[in-house]
């Protein structure tokens, strides 16, 4: 009995932990075609992804977004390596994209798990 319960304590904590960590979604419908740059480097659902992000984050139209710079990285952590105090990151090697950009004349870092559903800015 006591065996059962510590499973179901544990699988419980497992569940509760995983949809804590799990990275938010955000959705932007937009029908801006992707440059060609990015959809080279990345898939098109990936690259529309981080594209939506940055122009949420920046409050900027997608389409004056340039990108500049694309690389394959793998992240420390759930957070990018961008984790805050007190945050909680999942601690697994997390496979994403550096990558850089020039909005309006102004460079930015930012950086993203494989989906390109999580997209930290670097500071």
């Amino acid at each position: 009995m006591l065996r059962k319960s510590m499973t179901l304590l544990i699988l419980c904590a497992g569940i509760l932990l995983a949809a804590a960590c799990s990275p938010q979604q955000v959705q932007v419908a937009t029908t801006q075609q992707i440059p060609s740059a990015v959809a080279q480097a990345l898939s098109p659902e990936v690259a529309q992804n981080i594209q939506n992000q940055i122009s949420q984050l920046l409050g900027v139209p997608v389409e004056s977004i340039r990108l500049d710079e694309v690389q394959k990285t793998d992240w420390p952590d759930g957070c990018l390596g961008l984790g805050q105090p007190g945050e909680v990151c999942t601690q697994a090697v997390t496979p994403g994209w550096s990558l850089a950009f020039t909005v309006n004349g102004q460079s930015y870092r930012f950086r993203a798990n494989d989906t390109g559903t999580v997209v930290r800015q670097e500071k």
